[in-house]
Order: C-alpha cells, then sequence, then structure tokens
C-alpha cells in the first residue's frame, strides 16, 4: 500500500505541476496577445496617420501646380499687355518721341540721290 500511495502522490504532484506549467504558459499567451492587439492598435493608427500625410501632400502638389500656372499665365498677360505709366503727360510725350523712321524711306532718298 506505501508503493501504491507513493505512487498517487507522485501523480498529484505531475498533475500539480503540469497545470502549474499550463496556468504559466496561458499567461504568457495571454500577454503576448495583448502586446500584438496594441500593436496593431498602434499600427493602424500609424497607417491612417500616413494615408492623412499622403492626402495632404497631394493636395498640396496640386496646388502648387495650379500656382505656378496661374503665375506663367499672369506673367504672359504681363507681357502682352503693356504696362501703364503712372504719368500720363510721359505717357503721352513717349507717345511722339518713340516714333522711328521706316527703313524704306531711307533707302528711297537714296535712290534719288542717285538718279
Amino acid at each position: 500500500m506505501e508503493y501504491a500511495r507513493g505512487f498517487d502522490e507522485g501523480r498529484s504532484g505531475a498533475g500539480a505541476r503540469i497545470q502549474q506549467k499550463h496556468q504559466t504558459l496561458l499567461n504568457q499567451y495571454l500577454a503576448l496577445r495583448k502586446d500584438c492587439v496594441a500593436k496593431k492598435k498602434k499600427l493602424e493608427a500609424a497607417k491612417k496617420t500616413k494615408e492623412a500625410l499622403l492626402r495632404e501632400v497631394r493636395l498640396l502638389r496640386g496646388r502648387r501646380r495650379f500656382l505656378l500656372a496661374n503665375q506663367a499665365r499672369q506673367m504672359e498677360r504681363e507681357q502682352i499687355q503693356p504696362q501703364k505709366s503712372p504719368d500720363p503727360e510721359k505717357e503721352h510725350k513717349d507717345m511722339y518721341f518713340s516714333f522711328q523712321v521706316p527703313s524704306l524711306a531711307n533707302s528711297y532718298s537714296a535712290s534719288e540721290q542717285a538718279s
């Protein structure tokens, strides 16, 4: 009987060790799962932030393209339209003094002198 009694104590000791090991493994699993869930949430938050930043970059690039195109169009308009002088008299004087004699008139007077 003592043999059987020692055998029973051995089984119950092994059962306790198995139960303790099971509890330890379960605790480790739950801790790992908790970490995994926390990291997934952090990853999702980082993805949302990244998407928001990419949308903002796309918007700013489009705005930059629009502003550059608008600036180019505005510069073309300024080159086509003469800039108005703030002094109307100066503009009037420039109109008379900027007259240039066409090159045909010079060649005509030269041909008269030759004949």
